[in-house]
């Protein structure tokens, strides 16, 4: 992913990427399973993506497993589907904790990073596939097994466009 137009943030999407990597080396070195953001950034968020490419970087050195979230919306829905042709039994499901997602939105809001949809209502189970997936063979043939997404819509215009609030770091002022 390339931020274009703005040489400012794009010398700090270059610099987040290089601290992303000092930081989780450490902190992700004794694991043998990590849940991350998904190539395609769920709905298209930059540093979603920057955050998964980090990951699978630092996979390569620390031999750790990936699991995705299975999200993507009407805009990053070609882009997953060049990843993902199917799971057969490479993902794994939960119901959602109500009350947990309701502590972790607090959480955002209290300190001024949820950039998510007010009225936001989580699916009742989620999906996450592990990224061996997204390298094998198999993933590109033109047969398909159940995979299970979850699709979000976004708006493209209206009052509020959640695309600009949430790529607010990369959008000239």
């Amino acid at each position: 992913m390339t931020i274009t137009g703005n040489r400012s943030a794009s010398r700090k999407y270059a610099e987040n990427y290089s601290m992303l990597l000092k930081l989780l080396r450490e902190q992700l070195k004794s694991f043998k399973n990590v849940i991350t953001h998904a190539p395609w950034g769920e709905y298209g968020h930059a540093e979603h993506v920057q955050v998964y490419r980090a990951v699978k970087l630092l996979q390569e050195e620390l031999g750790f497993d990936i699991w995705c979230p299975n999200y993507c919306s009407q805009f990053t829905f070609d882009f997953m589907a060049t990843y993902i042709n199917g799971c057969e039994k490479e993902y794994f499901s939960f119901n959602v904790d109500e009350d947990l997602v309701i502590k972790l939105r607090e959480l955002y809001i209290k300190n001024g990073c949820w950039t998510w949809f007010d009225n936001w209502k989580w699916f009742n189970e989620e999906f996450f596939i592990n990224d061996s997936w997204f390298y094998s063979k198999r993933a590109g043939s033109s047969a398909s097994h159940y995979c299970p997404v979850n699709v979000i819509k976004m708006p493209t215009q209206g009052p509020v466009n959640p695309i600009k609030k949430m790529f607010r770091h990369f959008m000239p002022t």
